[in-house]
C-alpha cells in the first residue's frame, strides 16, 4: 500500500509541467553534478502526506529513494534524460519496477537577475531541502546497497 501511496504522492509532481521546462537541447549538454541530493512535495523535512526523494548521483547515474514520512520507501534508479530524470523505481513490496520521469525546470528570475546560465537542478513539483538528513542517508544508504547486491545497472 505504502508503493501505491508513494506513486499517487510523487504523480502529484509531474501532473501539469512548468512552463519553465528546460528544452532538451540545452538539458543534454549539462549533467547533474555529483553528490546527494533531497528534495520534497513540501517545503519542510518530514510533513506528513508529503513525498520525498533523497539520492546520489555519480557518473551521471542516480541512485535513492522516494518516501514519505513514517512510511516505507521506493528505491530507484535514474539518469538524466533530456529534459527531465528518467527513474526505474522498484516497489518496496512487489519488487515490481516501473518507469517515472519529472521534468527539469529552471529559475528564470534567478538567470536573469545574475546572468549566471550554470546549470541549477530543479525538479517540477518539489522543493531542494539542500543537505539530507541521517534518516534520509541510512534510507539511501539501504537504495544503495541493494542495487549493488543485485547488481543492477541502467
Amino acid at each position: 500500500m505504502a508503493g501505491s501511496l508513494m506513486l499517487c504522492a510523487a504523480a502529484t509532481a509531474n501532473q501539469i509541467p512548468s512552463a519553465n521546462v528546460l528544452d532538451a537541447a540545452a538539458s543534454q549538454s549539462t549533467a547533474i553534478a555529483d553528490g546527494v541530493y533531497l528534495y520534497g512535495s513540501a517545503p519542510e523535512p518530514e510533513t506528513l502526506g508529503a513525498a520525498y526523494m533523497v539520492f546520489a548521483a555519480q557518473d551521471a547515474q542516480l541512485v535513492g529513494a522516494m518516501f514519505m514520512p513514517q512510511s516505507s520507501f521506493d528505491c530507484f534508479q535514474g539518469y538524466r534524460d533530456g529534459n527531465e530524470l528518467a527513474l526505474q523505481i522498484t516497489n518496496s513490496y512487489t519488487q515490481e519496477v516501473y518507469g517515472y520521469a519529472i521534468a527539469l525546470v529552471t529559475d528564470d528570475l534567478q538567470v536573469a537577475s545574475t546572468g549566471n546560465s550554470d546549470f541549477v537542478l530543479a525538479l517540477d513539483g518539489f522543493y531542494d531541502l539542500g543537505t539530507p538528513g541521517e534518516s534520509e542517508l541510512a534510507i539511501l544508504s539501504t537504495c544503495q546497497a541493494h542495487y549493488s547486491s543485485v547488481g543492477t545497472e541502467l
